[in-house]
């Protein structure tokens, strides 16, 4: 009976050992495993890091350019405004000068118109009454 109980002692011992090996093995692969995930999450945060980094330089260029574009149209409505008002006064100045040339025209006109009506009567008044 010793050799049946060497066998099974034995068969146990081999069973054991393959066991333990088979663990390390997975332990071994498991270690590698853990050691690439690491490095691809060192891998990823710089990468993160560089976005981040990528991503405030260009809120930032944003921001300038915007700040330049809202200096550049409160420039643009300060000119326009700027060339309405000329506009507006010299508008205003040429419609006073023709105004002006015309009300001046006018009353010389009226002026004449009186001085004919008068003159007209006095014709009249001398060559009597109107034939009808």
């Amino acid at each position: 009976m010793k050799r049946p109980a060497q066998k099974v002692i034995l068969a146990v011992s081999v069973a054991a050992i393959m066991l333990f090996a088979g663990c390390e093995e997975e332990y071994l692969s498991d270690t590698k495993k853990v050691r690439l995930i690491a490095v691809e999450n060192r891998q990823l945060k710089k990468q993160l890091e560089q976005c981040r980094k990528k991503v405030e330089k260009q809120e930032k260029r944003y921001d300038t350019d915007t700040e330049k574009q809202k200096k550049l149209l409160d420039k643009c409505l300060a000119k326009k405004k700027g060339l309405w008002e000329q506009l507006h006064k010299k508008t205003r100045d040429q419609l006073d000068s023709v105004l002006g040339v015309v009300i001046e025209e006018n009353q010389k006109l009226r002026a004449r118109i009186e001085k004919l009506k008068e003159e007209l009567e006095k014709l009249e008044g001398q060559s009597g009454p109107k034939p009808l």
